[in-house]
């Protein structure tokens, strides 16, 4: 019951947080998650720095460059998404770290079986990037260069779409063998 709970605060809290335009209510916002943390803020904040920065951080940067040639920058606008983005992203990771969704989502046996499948494969690609890096370690003997770390990501990142799509087939397959689709 706490964990459903608790994702029901969690979704509020969303949309709460996607409503706010306010930036001092968005700063006031990420500083009570921040203390409501407690000893894991520091690992979180990490975290969610390091992902706003690489996605939202790309998006905010292309979007001032076109935003100086067209002489059209709202720096406020851009402050808001920001601090907006990172209030959620801040909140999804302390949640899900003390969250069960198993728990959440035991009211559904489909849901249910939907979580399982998506979080064997999330383990099964973990483990397997896992390797890739120990692979890389051990047969790559000087230092490799910008342009090799961009092709050997880019060939990963081929190898981890083929390998989902070959995955998603068999997995749609083996549920419609259970009876899973009506069509």
């Amino acid at each position: 019951m706490y964990e459903k709970l608790l994702f029901l605060v969690y979704v509020a809290t969303l949309i709460f947080i996607s409503s706010i335009s306010n930036k001092v209510l968005l700063v006031s916002t990420i500083l009570f998650l921040i203390g409501i943390s407690l000893k894991d803020a520091l690992k979180i904040s990490k975290k969610v720095i390091i992902s706003v920065v690489f996605f939202t951080g790309t998006v905010s940067a292309f979007y001032l460059i076109v935003g100086i040639f067209e002489n059209n920058v709202n720096i406020d606008y851009l402050i808001v998404v920001n601090l907006r983005v990172f209030a959620l992203t801040y909140l999804t990771t302390f949640v899900f770290s003390k969250l069960n969704l198993f728990k959440v989502f035991s009211f559904s046996k489909d849901l249910y079986y939907v979580l399982i499948l998506t979080y064997s494969q999330i383990l099964s690609y973990k483990k397997l990037y896992e390797e890739v890096k120990i692979f890389m370690k051990s047969r790559v003997v000087k230092k490799l260069s910008f342009n090799d770390y961009l092709k050997f990501y880019g060939y990963l990142t081929m190898f981890f779409f083929d390998k989902s799509l070959r995955n998603s087939r068999e997995i749609s397959q083996a549920m419609k063998s259970r009876g899973f689709f009506n069509d």
